[in-house]
């Protein structure tokens, strides 16, 4: 009766694979608006381009991925990546444009 409640069972490797690649799509996605964001706030026309470019491009491909995707892991890294990618692109763009 209970056995829909094991949250601790092993995932499965498509599982594990679905976590990984979404996370990895989000991650970048969110880095490189949260880099694309800093350099439009701070005038840097090249960086702006070129962080359209690559989020134009990453977002082709996550939208391909999600939709495809139906695990509960693949939606788990789908949200997890977005956050780390935020927080990690704030700290580098720090040192990359200063302030």
């Amino acid at each position: 009766m209970f056995a829909m409640w094991n949250v601790w069972k092993r995932p499965s490797k498509a599982d594990t694979r679905d976590f990984f690649l979404l996370m990895g799509c989000q991650f970048l996605s969110y880095f490189i608006y949260s880099v694309n964001a800093r350099a439009l706030a701070q005038g840097r026309m090249a960086w702006t381009f070129f962080t359209d470019l690559i989020f134009a491009a990453a977002n082709y491909t996550i939208i391909k991925q999600v939709s495809e995707n139906k695990s509960a892991m693949g939606r788990l890294g789908y949200v997890l990546g977005g956050s780390f990618g935020s927080v990690l692109a704030i700290l580098l763009t720090k040192k990359l444009f200063g302030q």
